[in-house]
């Protein structure tokens, strides 16, 4: 058999048999500060209002799991070493937040971890909370432009469900340059 023929057959299968794989599962997400990749059967609940240009809201179909993002853009670009200090502050607050929902008396919230990856800096943070069975990652992201915060929630998942599912969401974050 001539290459020619055994190169019509492999373009006449691609043609006729779509993919195997995963990337009709998924969709990819862009907005102005940043890229995501979602499973498909999500949708966005709320985009973000005209006196706050910076908050995405997304929604699994079975409504158990969201993805909150809240874009905090800096007013003017701050020097690498204050990052970490901008990072520091944002982290107190939202654990003081974390702990002032209600029915939260037995909150649970693993440590911070933090640490510096190419021009910015990263921490992120896992809670559960047992009264309502909420579970969530929250991945924070400060560089010289904004503070981004990533806040994956599911509810009545075991942790075993929840870590991969969570992986799966926050590993395809990305901001824009």
């Amino acid at each position: 058999m001539s290459i020619f023929k055994v190169i019509r057959r492999i373009i006449a299968l691609c043609l006729f048999f779509p993919p195997i794989g995963n990337a009709s599962e998924n969709k990819q997400i862009t907005e102005e500060y940043f890229c995501i990749t979602l499973p498909v059967t999500w949708r966005q609940t709320s985009k973000p209002p005209e006196y706050y240009p910076a908050y995405y809201q997304y929604l699994s179909k079975d409504k158990n799991e969201s993805l909150s993002v809240s874009i905090f853009p800096f007013k003017s670009k701050i020097a690498e070493s204050e990052q970490l200090q901008m990072l520091d502050e944002f982290l107190d607050t939202r654990i003081q937040v974390e702990k002032k929902i209600p029915n939260s008396s037995t909150l649970k919230i693993s440590s911070i971890v933090k640490q510096k990856q190419k021009n910015a800096h990263v921490a992120l943070y896992t809670g559960y909370q047992p009264e309502t069975n909420r579970r969530f990652r929250s991945f924070i992201i400060a560089d010289n432009s904004l503070i981004a915060v990533f806040y994956y929630e599911a509810l009545d998942m075991s942790e075993k469900l929840f870590t991969p599912k969570m992986q799966k969401i926050i590993g395809r974050v990305s901001l824009k340059s």
